[in-house]
């Protein structure tokens, strides 16, 4: 059952322009988007699934400077390096945290921020000693 009936879509459809109706896809796919916050409770969740990582790596990727100094500021750097150091962590869940660490660190705020950040050089060379060949390969090539 539909909130609005067929009839008045089909009538709403026809009198908007291609503009217009781009306009409302664009506000939808905004009002979709998660804020930083809502992003750093994902990453504290003991449920992190690796759909939500790339979900993350692709806002990262997409993101400018304010979203990433509030997502730093609300602790997201810190619970993105904490579960990559942390053993436990499923090693396809890893993988995924070191795609969002490789778009993070893909831009002049995220190197910048990720030199700088203590625990960052800790988490990495922690990978580095007890990754799988793959989770190497990919800290290799963020470093390079």
């Amino acid at each position: 059952e539909r909130l609005v009936p067929e009839e008045k879509i089909k009538a709403l459809s026809s009198t908007l322009s291609p503009e217009q109706k781009w306009g409302m896809v664009s506000e939808a796919k905004k009002l979709k988007k998660k804020t930083p916050v809502e992003w750093v409770a994902i990453m504290f969740s003991p449920n992190l699934e690796a759909k939500q990582l790339h979900g993350l790596k692709l806002e990262i990727s997409g993101a400018g400077k304010h979203f990433l100094e509030e997502w730093v500021a609300n602790q997201g750097l810190r619970a993105l390096l904490h579960k990559l150091d942390n053993f436990r962590v499923r090693m396809e869940l890893r993988h995924g945290l070191v795609e969002v660490l490789s778009a993070f660190a893909n831009n002049g705020y995220g190197l910048h921020t990720l030199i700088e950040f203590p625990e960052a050089v800790n988490s990495i060379a922690s990978v580095l000693l007890n990754g799988d060949s793959l989770l190497k390969k990919k800290i290799m090539q963020l470093l390079i």
